[in-house]
């Protein structure tokens, strides 16, 4: 079994092409006395299209897909043979877009789907050959030829409603049992995935039976109730190998049950096929078994991007349904919000929601890509991601939950009263396709709360300026051990502090280290020395980073404060009492 393309060209006959599964081919319109269209089929994927091909066709395991190069390719359904009479829908021929550089229209054709091109007068047909088929029975039915298999659907079409089911994604297909096997008490169907299958489209509410279908499903769902695939599932439209089907009770239970998430379930009243009966069928009956299988696509809406919260689906078929390994990039949900009514986001009118300015988020020991789906959701709903911390410049801090960095833009965001939120805010929004509220992913580090002694929560969203009022002093020893120093001084001054200075101790006055907060490297700075002998109190670097993530400052204790050596007591200031 195999496909084949049929060129056609207006004074000439049908030219048979065969094409095989992996195989790529191109549509290519060769320049000369006389225009002529050739299939060109290529070995290596990664070469590049000729140029003057016209349209590209790839098969698969899964069937055969168009994807068009050029404007002017077109796509008319085989349906049009077999209604023998004007019905109320004409044949319409589908405009396939041409490919760009951004998403690629493809379309995945069907068993005598005409492929037309304003080009050429030559037509290509895609043709199935089923002589090959086989099913693995009891006993062997008659092939029969083409003309006859058409002519037997035609007339035997209650028969071929009974094995057509609009839901299903499979292909069901009818197996003959042996008479000697004893009829089963329920009807069973047995399942065999075809890759190369007949499309029969999911029914509308607008439309109409045609004259020859007699019978309508009374299994198919409302579209309310259609199966929503999940992030790990696999897509509908993808279809395994064909596997043999045996006859033997416990391997058919065995394919039932494994095709259960997918396929509809099957109403006792409606027989799976004509078999099921103690009387033999009529040879044009048995015919249909033969004919092209089935294979269900849901709409193009459901194959675009999937959705990740399944609607109105039972638990069993979500459970039972095959996985396959996850992806590690985030699949960002396609919007389905109007855009009338979502407007700005700082509306808020539904909870859960971001209320504010739009986004300009920062990230810090953050595993963030900075170029990647979420940066993209991010620019495309009118956010930003940026780099300095500073004024206006950010909003929203990003960090990583669990544990957290000492970092200058996590400590000018807290003295700042920037929100901070954990890595799960960005990529909940995207999967939601909406910014949601950042006060639900309040960063936690319970590590490290409890060994610096603060709480994250009560200084969350509140501005800290610590250092009101008072001065900082750094000596040239501390100074160097910050690089750029002036990160430091504008974290100073958002929390509050006046006057940000460093020289060395001996050039300091003594007005200046007056209500000065000074800060030195330890007990070997010799400026800090000095300033100890002249009864001045010095504090540690920790003394600034956790004054600010604690949100207040304590000058009397001792936790920061450097002692000093005993070779160097301090000295008293104020002249001596006289004996």
């Amino acid at each position: 079994m195999a496909w084949k393309l049929l060129e056609t060209a207006s004074s000439q006959e049908a030219a048979p092409h065969a094409l095989h599964i992996g195989q790529r081919v191109y549509l290519v319109l060769e320049e000369g006395p006389k225009e002529r269209l050739a299939i060109v089929p290529v070995v290596d994927e990664l070469v590049e299209a000729p140029l003057a091909a016209l349209a590209r066709i790839d098969v698969g395991s899964w069937g055969v897909k168009l994807m068009a190069l050029d404007s002017g390719v077109h796509v008319k359904p085989k349906d049009h043979l077999l209604i023998p009479y004007p019905g109320p829908f004409p044949v319409e021929v589908y405009d396939l877009k041409p490919a760009s550089d951004g998403p690629s229209e493809v379309i995945f054709l069907r068993d005598h789907d005409v492929i037309l091109l304003s080009k050429t007068a030559t037509t290509i047909t895609l043709v199935w050959d089923s002589s090959e088929i086989q099913v693995n029975s009891s006993i062997t039915g008659d092939e029969i030829p083409e003309f006859n298999d058409v002519q037997a659907r035609e007339e035997s079409a209650e028969t071929e409603d009974e094995d057509e089911d609009l839901n299903r994604t499979a292909t069901a297909i009818a197996v003959r049992q042996s008479n000697s096997t004893p009829v089963p008490s329920v009807s069973r169907e047995v399942v065999q995935e075809t890759p190369t299958a007949e499309r029969v489209n999911q029914l509308t509410e607008f439309s109409i039976p045609v004259g020859h279908q007699k019978d309508t499903v009374d299994n198919t769902p409302p579209p309310e109730e259609t199966f929503v695939p999940s992030l790990d599932a696999p897509e509908a439209f993808s279809t395994a190998p064909t596997k043999p089907v045996d006859n033997t009770t416990e391997e058919v239970e065995e394919t039932v049950v494994e095709k259960s998430a997918v396929l509809a379930p099957v109403d006792d009243s409606t027989p799976v096929s004509s078999d099921s009966q103690s009387n033999p069928a009529p040879e044009n009956q048995r015919s249909t078994r033969k004919a092209h299988p089935f294979v269900l696509i849901p709409p193009r809406s459901s194959l675009k991007r999937p959705s990740p919260i399944p609607e109105d689906d039972s638990d069993g078929a979500r459970k039972s349904a095959p996985k396959r390994k996850k992806r590690m990039t985030l699949h960002v949900r396609e919007e389905t919000t109007p855009k009338a009514t979502r407007g700005s986001q700082g509306s808020g009118i539904e909870d859960g929601l971001y209320k504010g300015p739009k986004p300009l988020v920062a990230l810090s020991n953050s595993g963030i890509p900075t170029t990647g789906s979420l940066v993209k959701f991010l620019k495309k709903h009118g956010g930003n991601l940026v780099d300095p911390v500073k004024g206006e410049a950010c909003n929203i801090l990003c960090v990583r939950d669990g544990t957290i960095k000492k970092s200058m833009k996590l400590l000018l965001c807290v003295a700042l009263g920037i929100p901070i939120v954990t890595e799960d805010w960005l990529m909940q929004s995207a999967q939601e396709a909406r910014f949601l509220d950042v006060s639900l992913f309040k960063p936690k580090a319970p590590t490290q709360e409890l060994e610096w002694n603060f709480s994250l929560a009560s200084i969350w969203n509140k501005k800290t300026e610590v250092f009101t009022g008072h001065s900082i002093y750094f000596t040239p020893a501390l100074k160097v051990t910050y690089k750029p120093f002036s990160e430091v001084e504008e974290l100073c001054k958002a929390a509050g502090a006046t006057r940000i200075f460093s020289k060395p101790a001996k050039e300091a006055k003594e007005k200046e280290t007056a209500d000065t907060i000074i800060l030195a490297l330890g007990e070997e700075d010799e400026d800090a020395a000095t300033l100890m002998q002249d009864g001045h109190v010095c504090y540690t670097r920790d003394f600034l980073t956790l004054s600010i993530l604690r949100g207040e400052i304590s000058l009397d204790s001792d936790e920061f404060q450097i002692k000093p050596t005993v070779a160097n007591p301090p000295k008293k200031k104020g002249r001596p009492r006289k004996s």
